[in-house]
């Protein structure tokens, strides 16, 4: 193994010791490789009882074809998702884990055997058979009361009744399921039912004892129905039992019933619940707590509630909504609310408590149940929710800001280029303010890559990319890169004084050279000869980088960026586009500079090659497929007529004076109406459109669909600041724009045209 690939697998191994996850390799005969410190003590081993171990070994006998299958699958190239399966410990413990696999690969790229990551399952299936416990309890103790009991949902049907239910009715379960009590009993008693029913489906416990007349006995029952509450707070169907206290002291029954209420509550809600007694004196007692409540508060529940209860732990900003949630339920109403709780452990839980009061014949609050459960997951989903749609905002606002900068910058522009056209109108010499206008131009160039950057963070366009012309981007990404030189460093250029054009953001373009000089620099820290160099390649046979990538036959620019440093080594050159690989540790490396340059070139439909000369430097090309060369229409059909539709007059006059310089015919207008009103009233349809989409009354996507329906315009495109597509126009011209973006973009609009 290289000393690259070692360095790379050992941080690859110190990431997961670090992380805590249980990670084992093994090779191609399943041996015990590499094992992690948290694998080995999740089986009672320390890291060298394991290595060079058969894997199966510590597989349970039943699952051993299973891993074995899958082993074999995925060293066919299959892709195996995460599975189940069981480990035995140390000790005989049979651990449930879920596994994920991956190949593992020597530096040539060979499988040499799997990388496994393995999570333990028995918090999980602990939970599920806590689940699956709980609901059997429910339906047990259902079934075993020996009052009559039932459930129903939110709309009052019955969804479960018990063995006594069917037996002193006299109805089967088929009698009474999914049926209303309306269906089921004599219309008095229904009437009754659907009362009782209807308080209690709002959210509050009932308690009534009353007589009732059913199949010609007469009887007094007391009745206990209470709602069952959904882990948000939302009401879904209540629980009721109904007891024959004839013969029986109504108020020790009203004990007993209350707390079979309180157990068929708990059953049906997360969290834990709880009833509080409301003394005379205005204190409370807890008369019944059952659930995860130490688990939630980190507390012991002994005289939790006597000495202060929530009020004791509740977040100090989220004081107020117990005090109001007390005053709503002594007056005899249910609240749900939501409010953080503070652990002694320094943790902070969210959680939705649940309050519904229980109120005698005096209409006085004497009990109060509560339901709490803990919702702090929850609650970082919707902070995640949040962030995301606060990442929304911001795209809007960038998109926004974009727009404005463009607008700003297509007047600058086109002011600056008019006073550079003054300098040298019947000047003998050059004019002593040229070069500070050129300066001012060539920032404000810069500062329009950066808007329409901007627009295209919040607002990526799917259009393709105007032709740049490379050799003029060097000599400008030149002047910037030799500030970035220290005095040890020497820039050599060779590029050509004719255009090459190619599809690619000029922004994109700047970043790609200038990442893989800053890479040539540090690559020479004793200094050293960096050369750029740009030509017009026809690959006939085409280019293969270490990487396995083809370039296709073609025409192309070939840009090459040549060092004379120590070159990469040979088991490196395949690797070093990856993201986060660097040979140069430290501050300011990050490794990703090379994967940004691949990713840019790529977009554009290119690729980046690297040659080494160990140990005399390296060589990095980058192969961009050159733009299609468009004819001018206009120019070989003689003068044509355009017509430009702009509402900012600096916009409009610099346009229309660059468009009158090259010899075309110019008709302008400053809004959508006048320029539907001139094309109408002229015999002959325009030849070219330009309109600006922004435009005040009817805008720019309306007014093409007008031309283009009334035949007034043989072809339009848009000018605008936002970096989108808008429908209607045959091309778009991003603003701001300079004189020769404009001139070309007419040129290629009537190429199209020509060609189309």
């Amino acid at each position: 193994m290289s000393e690259s690939a070692a360095q790379s697998r050992g941080r690859y191994r110190d990431l997961i010791e670090s992380s805590g996850l249980p990670a084992v390799d093994v090779d191609l005969e399943r041996r015990f490789i590499y094992v992690s410190a948290p694998f080995a003590r999740l089986l009672g081993y320390v890291p060298e009882e394991l290595l060079g171990r058969h894997g199966p070994d510590v597989v349970h006998p039943d699952d051993r074809e299973l891993t074995q299958a899958n082993f074999e699958r995925r060293m066919l190239g299959e892709i195996v998702p995460p599975y189940r399966m069981r480990l035995l410990a140390k000790d005989g413990e049979v651990i449930p884990v879920e596994l994920y696999a991956s190949p593992l690969r020597d530096e040539d790229g060979n499988v040499i055997g799997l990388q496994c990551i393995v999570f333990d399952q028995r918090p999980i299936e602990a939970l599920e058979r806590r689940l699956a416990h709980s609901e059997r309890r429910f339906h047990s103790a259902l079934q075993a009361s020996p009052d009559i009991a039932f459930v129903k949902d939110k709309e009052g049907r019955f969804t479960d009744v018990n063995r006594v239910f069917v037996a002193e009715t006299g109805l089967t379960r088929d009698d009474v399921i999914g049926k209303r009590a309306s269906e089921v009993w004599p219309p008095e008693l229904a009437a009754m039912a659907e009362a009782d029913d209807a308080v209690v489906l709002k959210g509050s416990v009932m308690v009534a004892e009353r007589p009732v007349s059913y199949r010609g006995r007469e009887a007094h029952v007391m009745i206990v129905k209470a709602p069952v509450v959904s882990e948000d707070g939302q009401v879904i169907g209540l629980v009721a039992f109904v007891r024959d206290v004839t013969e029986v002291h109504q108020e020790r029954e009203r004990v007993v019933l209350s707390e079979l209420r309180y157990r068929a509550i708990s059953k049906l809600t997360s969290g834990y619940v709880l009833a509080l007694r409301l003394d005379s004196d205005g204190s409370t007692t807890v008369e019944w707590l059952e659930g995860a409540f130490e688990e939630i508060t980190g507390r012991n529940p002994e005289g939790f509630y006597e000495a202060g209860g929530l009020r004791s732990i509740i977040h100090p900003d989220d004081r107020d909504i117990l005090e109001r949630r007390r005053e709503r339920v002594l007056r005899g109403e249910a609240s749900t609310d939501e409010f953080r709780i503070l652990r002694p452990d320094g943790g902070v839980r969210w959680v939705r408590a649940y309050a519904g009061p229980e109120v005698d014949a005096r209409g006085q609050v004497v009990r109060i149940y509560a339901a709490i459960a803990d919702i702090t997951q929850e609650k970082e989903m919707q902070e995640r929710a949040q962030v995301v749609s606060r990442f929304a905002v911001l795209g809007q606002l960038a998109a926004g800001l974009g727009h404005d900068l463009n607008n700003m910058m297509q007047v600058i522009v086109a002011n600056l280029e008019m006073a550079l056209a003054k300098c040298d109108r019947n000047a003998a010499e050059e004019h002593p303010a040229r070069k500070h206008v050129e300066k001012a131009l060539r920032a404000s160039e810069n500062l329009t890559d950066l808007s329409r950057r901007l627009v295209h963070f919040a607002r990526p366009s799917t259009e393709p990319q105007e032709a740049e012309d490379v050799s003029e981007r060097l000599r400008r990404v030149v002047t910037t890169l030799e500030d970035l030189l220290p005095n040890t460093h020497r820039l050599e250029t060779r590029i050509p004084a004719e255009p090459i054009r190619v599809l690619i953001d000029g922004g994109a373009l700047q970043q790609v050279v200038a990442n893989l000089v800053i890479n040539a620099r540090d690559a020479m820290p004793e200094g050293g000869v960096i050369r750029i160099s740009l030509e017009q390649r026809n690959v006939t046979n085409g280019v293969t980088n270490p990487l396995g990538l083809a370039l296709a036959p073609g025409e192309y620019a070939a840009i090459h960026i040549d060092d004379t440093g120590p070159g990469i080594p040979n088991e490196l050159a395949c690797h070093i586009f990856d993201p986060f690989v660097t040979t140069r540790r430290g501050e300011g490396h990050s490794g990703l500079g090379l994967s940004i340059v691949l990713q840019a070139v790529a977009a554009a439909g290119g690729l980046v090659d690297v040659k080494s000369r160990e140990p005399r430097g390296a060589r990095f090309s980058v192969y961009l497929p050159l733009a299609t060369e468009r004819h001018d229409a206009f120019a070989a059909d003689g003068e044509k007529v355009i017509l430009l539709v702009e509402d900012e007059d600096d916009v409009r006059r610099f346009a229309e004076q660059v468009l009158l310089d090259e010899g075309y015919q110019v008709v302008a207008a400053r809004s959508g109406e006048d320029a539907l009103r001139i094309a109408s009233q002229r015999a002959k349809p325009f030849d070219l459109a330009l309109l600006d989409v922004s435009l005040p009354g009817m805008d720019g996507s309306a007014l093409a669909k007008r031309l283009r329906d009334q035949r007034l315009a043989r072809r339009v495109a848009f000018a605008t600041a936002h970096a989108v597509e808008h429908g209607g126009a045959s091309a778009t011209l991003i603003k701001p724009f300079g004189r020769d973006e404009l001139i070309r973009f007419v040129s290629e609009v009537a190429g199209a045209y020509q060609n189309g």
